[in-house]
């Protein structure tokens, strides 16, 4: 059993370097190799991946359920009538998940307020289809608001590069422990008119406890050196 000379992680007896801090490993009792090597790493060339062509390819995958949905509609129907859902969730799908492939140099916030505008209007689409105004603004829309706001703080927490990945985790679940509260207290308000949460603190109150614990130990240097010597992070 041999440690690292630098960090001090608990080393395998194969391992030529350290899994956490790559400093070599020096033994002088380990037999030197003899001989030419048993195999040579072959070097593949580096493949391109043509993008358009794919978001091109998933585009039409995804247009051929709203296309078959949207013939039989007008077939029944003799109109548009339930195949806006398909098209509503096909436009939201290629927004939400083909268009950062599309774009992976994009800005973060921008791609985020994309997906939350996409959502925001997918369910005003679903207040039309059924004639029901009344919730979307009360409640329908702040829920899509303040989630696009934690999500926008959960994208610069991980992008923050002053503070480590323990860190991050702590600020992340301490963030995400106001969004049930949130939520609550807009149910509430629509189906009661008060602004008296009911089941949030089930789920808030143990997230924000374990938020504020995991930022509070990863101040700890102790503790954090420790962790990453035995999670190798």
């Amino acid at each position: 059993m041999s440690y690292c000379v630098h960090c001090g992680v608990e080393l395998a007896d194969y391992e030529t370097k350290c899994p956490l801090c790559e400093t070599p490993v020096i033994d002088p009792h380990r037999p030197e190799p003899s001989g030419e090597p048993m195999f040579v790493d072959r070097i593949e060339p580096e493949k391109k991946i043509n993008k358009r062509f794919i978001v091109a390819l998933l585009s039409i995958v995804l247009l051929i359920p709203f296309a078959v949905t949207t013939a039989i509609d007008i077939t029944l129907s003799l109109g548009m009538t339930w195949s806006a859902y398909v098209l509503g969730a096909v436009a939201l799908f290629w927004v939400w998940f083909i268009l950062p492939f599309l774009c992976p140099g994009a800005n973060p916030y921008l791609l985020c307020a994309a997906d939350v505008v996409s959502t925001a209007l997918y369910i005003y689409l679903v207040c039309c289809l059924e004639n029901s105004y009344a919730w979307y603004v009360p409640f329908a829309l702040p829920v899509t608001l303040i989630s696009g706001v934690e999500l926008l703080i959960m994208v610069h927490i991980h992008r923050s590069a002053r503070i480590g990945k323990l860190t991050k985790a702590g600020l992340g679940i301490f963030a995400l422990s106001f969004l049930p509260l949130a939520i609550d207290v807009l149910l509430a308000h629509y189906n009661k008119g008060t602004f008296m949460p009911q089941w949030s603190w089930y789920a808030s109150v143990p997230l924000f406890v374990l938020g504020l614990t995991v930022t509070l130990l990863s101040l700890n240097r102790r503790f954090t050196s420790w962790l990453r010597k035995k999670l190798f992070v």
